[in-house]
């Protein structure tokens, strides 16, 4: 693992925070969620140490990820998201393109499979056991993000200057900045040319503040699991009811989430593919609340510094790199920044010919929150999670597009009978 002096960025121990089987006190969130927001302040990243994450439950998951991968196209491809399955589900490489959020039509060399449900669509007769690993450590992610979340909370909460005073303090440049950032990441005012999934609330009945809501019931259209078990939480009771951010991620892992586990596998770059504008992840960022990411030993991620360029954020051992996203960027009134970031291909001849492999879990809030400044700060408006997501799958995904313009044909059809 690459060394900490070659690190741009915090690394911060969170063993008071994570490592204890109780419930943290609110002084040990105040006192991390100061260290994890000052990280996030400087950079939008931070690696994690002390996290609680078992090194061998991350081998294991990687293993399971390379044998997955290894598997002919064909047998990956009957579990394809969104083509043959629901929310998890494999995508080829050229399956899904990043660059596609920014104009950028670059082919991101990928392939990945979410897992974002319980039961749900679980590749057993290709490779048994798959998903039951990603699982275990998708349990494990929910359970530390959600105390990363409340200790972020904490502070945001603790420490709310005012939207009016916020706004006179920023600076012309800074003003312009976050305008230019919110036209990236806030679609509450853009109209989409794909219908929202039938189990999205109607707009006029969100919420008005950002209290989760009782579980909506399952309607035909929505992915069912496949055990007849009840869903089992995978988040704190006594964490979710805290606060605005903690309750707006309790279906973690549940139908009506929206958080997911990725397994992603980079393969070898073919030749002349970096040439002709290839690239391994076009640069972007994340779509919600935070992202925590298990890299392998290759490395090759870069985050986009304050002057344009990109800055190595390398694997460091026994740390778990985190950084902010989209609607963590507007419930913070942009006091913590999404970054962008990218997966650059190697260089050197060598290291092409390598596949790279990384594990994110994506934290995202639930599909019917309305994400909104904390301070109510109107420079920043309300997010829908759930809208949000679907028309930015829309962009990059294929597959999603074409379902959903196949929800809206049957849900014609349906009415015109």
């Amino acid at each position: 693992m690459t060394s900490d002096v070659m690190c741009d960025f915090p690394i911060i121990d969170i063993s008071d925070l994570a490592e204890p089987q109780e419930t943290p006190s609110v002084e040990v969130l105040l006192a991390v969620g100061r260290r994890v927001v000052d990280a996030f302040q400087r950079s939008g990243f931070v690696y994690l140490r002390g996290h609680g994450i078992d090194a061998s439950l991350q081998r294991e998951t990687f293993a399971a990820s390379r044998d997955f991968f290894a598997l002919d196209e064909a047998s990956k491809r009957r579990f394809a998201r969104f083509e043959k399955t629901g929310f998890n589900g494999y995508t080829a490489v050229g399956g899904e393109n990043t660059g596609r959020l920014t104009e950028a039509d670059l082919l991101d060399l990928k392939e990945c499979y979410d897992f974002q449900v319980i039961g749900q669509d679980y590749p057993d007769s290709v490779l048994p056991g798959f998903c039951q690993q990603l699982e275990q450590l998708a349990r494990a992610c929910c359970l530390l993000s959600g105390r990363l979340l409340a200790a972020v909370q904490e502070v945001l909460l603790d420490q709310q200057p005012a939207a009016d005073s916020q706004q006179q303090a920023a600076d012309p440049q800074q003003q312009q900045q976050m305008n230019g950032n919110q036209e990236e990441t806030d679609h509450s005012q853009v109209s989409s040319d794909v219908s929202d999934h039938p189990s999205q609330l109607d707009s006029n009945k969100l919420p008005t503040d950002l209290q989760a809501v009782p579980d909506p019931p399952l309607t035909t259209a929505d992915p069912p699991l496949t055990t007849t078990e009840p869903p089992v939480t995978t988040s704190e009771p006594s964490l979710t009811s805290r606060g605005p951010l903690t309750s707006a991620h309790r279906r973690m892992l549940v139908p009506g989430g929206c958080s997911a586990l990725r397994v992603l596998n980079y393969p070898p770059v073919p030749e002349g593919a970096a040439e002709a504008g290839a690239v391994r992840c076009a640069p972007h960022t994340d779509y919600g609340s935070l992202t925590l990411l298990f890299q392998d030993q290759l490395g090759g991620l870069e985050v986009e510094s304050a002057d344009g360029g990109w800055r190595p954020a390398p694997p460091l051992e026994d740390a778990i790199l985190v950084n902010v996203g989209d609607l963590m960027e507007v419930w913070s009134s942009g006091r913590l920044r999404a970054t962008k970031h990218r997966v650059v291909v190697p260089q050197q001849e060598l290291l092409r010919r390598r596949a790279r492999q990384s594990i994110a879990m994506f934290v995202d809030p639930d599909d019917d929150v309305l994400v909104r400044p904390l301070d109510d700060d109107k420079r920043f408006a309300p997010v829908n999670c759930g809208k949000s997501l679907r028309e930015k799958f829309a962009k990059t995904y294929p597959a999603f597009a074409e379902w959903q313009r196949s929800r809206c044909e049957e849900d014609d059809k349906a009415r015109a009978e």
